[in-house]
């Protein structure tokens, strides 16, 4: 509420937000993709808890990108923390509880620690690219989405 409102004639959605947008989905895309695979080394349902959680994964950090782009405080929202909180408990008990798993409900199987390890270093390599991106689009553009 600090900033002024947009021009009438500004779009909704900037080149720039468009660009970000297009960038993060491509990325988020290419790396779910790359888990799959490489879940499937082991099972399909491997790689479907691969791809599964690293969307969740993907998506929250995701929220993180858009704050930082805005300069809003990571924790400057404690609902936003709660909700974040939240998604990544149940993640967790879809893929570790063992009644979900007997019932097969979400067909999902447990991560080992070097399957998190993947999905933590595609989450860091997305963080990364995504903020550099985001800086040169704004500066390409000479829009702040």
């Amino acid at each position: 509420m600090s900033r002024k409102p947009r021009p009438k004639n500004e779009p909704i959605m900037t080149r720039a937000m468009i660009a970000n947008v297009v960038i993060t989905g491509i990325m988020i895309c290419v790396f779910t993709l790359f888990l799959f695979n490489y879940g499937l080394n082991e099972s399909p349902m491997k790689a479907q808890t691969m791809a599964f959680t690293s969307l969740v994964v993907f998506e929250v950090v995701r929220v993180f990108m858009i704050r930082s782009q805005y300069k809003i405080g990571i924790f400057s929202n404690k609902y936003l923390i709660l909700a974040i909180s939240a998604s990544l408990g149940l993640q967790i008990l879809v893929v570790y509880l063992p009644l979900l798993g007997v019932l097969n409900v979400f067909h999902t199987t447990p991560l080992m620690m070097v399957d998190w390890m993947y999905i933590l270093f595609t989450t860091a390599l997305m963080l990364v690219i995504g903020l550099t991106a985001a800086k040169i689009v704004s500066r390409v553009t000479q829009q702040h989405d």
